[in-house]
């Protein structure tokens, strides 16, 4: 049996303990300053219990796929990483 509810919660996972990515893009290299809320990763163990759980962001792929790697590198509690490439313009 399938549920047919759908159930969105939306949080802005906004750090707060700072580690530094370095990103390259072909010639370009960016580097920002990162800080993870503390028991974040409790909050997405409890939460990816219950829930699907997917992370959205209007920065490109390689910038979604570099944040989640700081706080669920080997995506145990992330299914999905989306990013302004998936979205669709009118």
């Amino acid at each position: 049996m399938i549920d047919s509810q759908l159930h969105l919660i939306a949080t802005d996972l906004d750090p707060m303990a700072i580690r530094k990515v370095t990103m390259k893009k072909q010639t370009i290299e960016a580097n920002y300053i990162v800080a993870l809320r503390p028991h974040l990763k409790t909050f997405l163990k409890n939460i990816s219990s219950k829930f699907t759980v997917a992370v959205y962001t209007y920065g490109i792929r390689e910038y979604a796929a570099a944040m989640v790697d700081l706080f669920d590198p080997y995506r145990k509690y992330i299914c999905r990483v989306l990013s302004r490439e998936d979205t669709v313009t009118f």
